[in-house]
């Protein structure tokens, strides 16, 4: 499940917006995340890059008003919501300009989003992992032997049958499951700071 935003960092962020280390941290996490989400909600890379932008902006003038409802992943609820108004506002834009589709598939996007609360949240989520694990595995990556990361990617994300690595790879078998078991552990401890930080 989306964990929690750590509320260490919101106050960091709330009591010191100068503080770039803290800002830039949120950033590197929640900006893929909100750019692909938009994306697969419709909006052309371009828009989604907009209106990301348009949130984070948005988040970082309310950031000192988002009140903690004592709730799980009340901040990630919050920033959600903001998404989703900026996604309705860029969708109406669209709307306003000439374009291959038509106004009722407009209309027909924006109608659906009041349908779908709990799936957009589940998918905000998930992107919110995914780009957690980006960020863990880029750390990783560069403190890891290339053949070790290799075994691990190969295994882990393009399902490798471990015989078949260990040839390409010049490893013995067990080689690579300890490989792939030490990169694993990094990356859990990696995602768990950077949840902590969050």
């Amino acid at each position: 499940m989306f964990p929690s935003t750590h509320l260490s960092l919101l106050a960091a962020i709330a009591g010191d917006s100068s503080n770039r280390l803290h800002w830039e941290r949120f950033v590197t996490i929640y900006e893929p995340a909100l750019r692909r989400w938009l994306t697969k909600r419709g909006l052309r890379p371009h828009d989604a890059e907009d209106c990301t932008q348009q949130v984070l902006m948005a988040v970082s003038r309310s950031i000192r008003s988002f009140r903690d409802d004592n709730k799980p992943a009340s901040f990630r609820r919050w920033i959600q919501r903001i998404a989703r108004n900026e996604l309705i506002n860029s969708i109406r834009t669209q709307s306003k300009q000439p374009q291959s589709t038509n106004d009722s598939f407009v209309w027909d996007q924006l109608a659906s989003m009041a349908d779908e609360s709990d799936r957009l949240e589940k998918s905000f989520d998930d992107e919110y992992q995914r780009s957690l694990f980006f960020v863990a595995a880029a750390e990783i990556k560069q403190s890891v032997a290339p053949k070790t990361w290799q075994a691990f990617w190969m295994s882990q994300v393009e399902s490798i049958p471990t015989p078949v690595i260990a040839k390409k790879l010049g490893m013995s078998v067990g080689s690579v499951y300890v490989a792939k078991g030490r990169v694993l552990q990094r990356l859990q401890a990696a995602v768990a700071q950077l949840e902590e930080l969050q």
